[in-house]
């Protein structure tokens, strides 16, 4: 048990330290500097995991609040539904923001030549 706790703990630290990585300096006629602010809503990885948290506190309200195994399924459903909007409006909201970052970088590419 000692053994395996140790090996949590270090995989642990392992795993939340960064590594030390030294790149090569760039020439500084390459070198440009972007400012990029990101969309002000979840990504979509940290919108499913909103949603599943979001399904799980309805069911336990469900549950909780009323008896019957119809009150739970229509929760859970509805929880489910709102999640995969959710989710398509963080997906829609980021694929936008990679288009217009992709439209900059070819932008920057061909006046940098």
């Amino acid at each position: 048990m000692r053994c395996l706790i140790c090996g949590l703990v270090l995989a642990a630290a392992v795993a939340m330290l960064p590594t030390a990585a030294v790149a090569a300096d760039p020439t500084p006629s390459t070198t440009i500097a972007v400012n990029v602010t990101t969309p002000n809503f979840p990504t979509p990885y940290q919108s499913a995991v909103i949603g599943l948290a979001f399904t799980a506190v309805v069911t336990v309200a469900a549950r909780v609040t009323q008896r019957t195994s119809n009150t739970m399924m229509y929760m859970v459903l509805a929880s489910i539904v709102l999640t995969g909007v959710f989710l398509a409006a963080s997906d829609r909201i980021y694929a936008q923001f990679d288009q217009t970052l992709s439209q900059r970088l070819v932008a920057l590419q061909q006046t940098g030549r």
